[in-house]
């Protein structure tokens, strides 16, 4: 187990599964995500936007106790954002899935 830092949020990296820090800003996140249904529908609100979601769902996570588990910035699956904080990004950064793979 290693403890990193991506951007400003500490994590335990354990051969590429990530246990996020509880404290983290970023515990709640509607990409690419497995998800226990109980712990979905606690922060899943109705008229949230995916964004306000991520944003006041991680907020009210930080200190829930739960176990938050991810892989590591080398993603087991290659995407990019096509929107952003409900903006279209243009141009499009394509190059993390031009990559070739791992």
């Amino acid at each position: 187990m290693r403890r990193k830092v991506h951007g400003k949020t500490p994590y335990e990296d354990h051969e590429g599964v990530i246990i996020s820090n509880p404290g983290s800003g970023d515990r709640i996140s509607a990409t690419w995500s497995i998800w226990n249904r109980e712990y979905l529908l606690k922060y899943l609100q109705p008229g949230q936007s995916p964004w306000d979601f991520e944003v006041h769902g991680s907020h009210k996570a930080k200190t829930d106790g739960h176990k938050i588990l991810g892989t590591n910035p080398a993603c087991v699956i290659r995407s990019c954002c096509a929107i952003t904080r409900g903006k279209l990004t243009i141009p499009l950064r394509l190059t993390a899935i031009n990559e070739k793979a791992v």
